[in-house]
């Protein structure tokens, strides 16, 4: 009965729960101690940690935020009724039937539309990178 008017402390509950119950001494504390503790605590916080804090918190938030766009571009635009799933299955079912033969260079446990998305998206950024040096070449010498 004493357990259901909530009587028991948290941390007699956090000892139940754990192997090794916490001494006797530390089971009962005075509001004063733990008003000081967490005075401590407050104090203690640093704006390096309140600005660390924020910046974890911002990344969530984007991080469903960018979730939440994808989902509304995967319902709306590719789907098998949407206008450019039907304007470019032909295409590209043509273009796969003509480059299958490149992927008997693959390795055979990995999926091949990820395989080359990586080797175009590392062909990219390699022919940015070559134009950079180019124009920086230029830029020196003239």
């Amino acid at each position: 009965m004493a357990e259901a008017r909530g009587t028991t402390w948290w941390s007699e509950e956090l000892a139940s729960l754990m192997e090794n119950p916490l001494p006797e001494s530390s089971t009962t504390t005075s509001f004063q101690d733990v008003r000081k503790s967490s005075e401590e605590v407050e104090v203690g916080e640093s704006l390096k940690e309140h600005a660390v804090g924020f910046l974890m918190a911002w990344c969530e938030i984007l991080m469903e935020l960018g979730r939440g766009c994808r989902d509304i571009l995967q319902q709306n635009f590719f789907n098998e009724d949407s206008y450019f799933v039907q304007k470019l299955r032909g295409p590209c079912s043509k273009l796969s039937k003509r480059l299958s033969f490149l992927n008997d260079f693959l390795p055979e446990d990995r999926d091949p539309l990820l395989s080359w998305s990586i080797v175009f998206t590392v062909f990219l950024l390699a022919f940015a990178g070559f134009l950079i040096q180019l124009h920086l070449f230029l830029f020196i010498w003239y």
